[in-house]
């Protein structure tokens, strides 16, 4: 089994489970993965050189991760992008996506704290990991949270400054298959 293939592998698990965080402040979370995410997730939308990843293939976020899936796409294949340097850390590391969740804190993140941030995040969940951090960042549109963007940084950029907020309750849920709505009080994340 090659690295990608771990990687969808581990992301499989990912979306057979919901996350329900409570923070200190009362605010709820409700957190599940989709396959949409998985592209971004793991920075494959920075590769433009290749075919795939490019703006002008119009390829869905979905059509890419299946194609990932069946193995019509390989780790070789996005090595071979001179970008790959770029994402090569997350790459690497996404298989421990999941341990974002043992966090005990979330950053209620506010990107204007930061100079040239491009996250535009409302959470970030991290846990540190190595020498740095490991950060799920969480966004939010139309009331619904999702999955932004998971990476990996050596310093404390995205967490200095920020208001911190205690996880008080973490309760992970097995996915129902066909659920639109989140219990009442949560804020889903898709």
């Amino acid at each position: 089994m090659d690295h990608l293939e771990l990687c969808v592998q581990k992301y499989e698990q990912l979306m057979e489970r919901d996350y329900y965080l409570t923070l200190e402040n009362g605010v709820k979370l409700h957190i599940f993965f989709k396959k949409c995410n998985f592209v971004h997730l793991l920075g494959l939308h920075k590769l433009t050189d290749l075919a795939y990843f490019s703006r002008r293939a119009h390829n869905s976020a979905d059509t890419l991760y299946r194609k990932i899936r069946s193995g019509g796409i390989k780790e070789h294949d996005l090595r071979r992008s001179r970008h790959f340097h770029r994402i090569k850390r997350r790459f690497e590391l996404f298989p421990q996506l999941e341990t974002v969740f043992s966090g005990r804190a979330v950053v209620d993140f506010n990107p204007t704290l930061l100079e040239r941030c491009r996250l535009t995040a409302e959470y970030i969940l991290y846990v540190p990991y190595e020498e740095g951090w490991l950060h799920l960042a969480i966004g939010i549109n139309n009331g619904e949270c999702f999955p932004e963007s998971f990476f990996y940084e050596q310093s404390d950029y995205y967490l200095k400054g920020q208001k911190q907020l205690a996880v008080r309750e973490l309760r992970i849920g097995e996915r129902p298959h066909r659920q639109k709505k989140s219990p009442k009080g949560h804020k889903q994340c898709v």
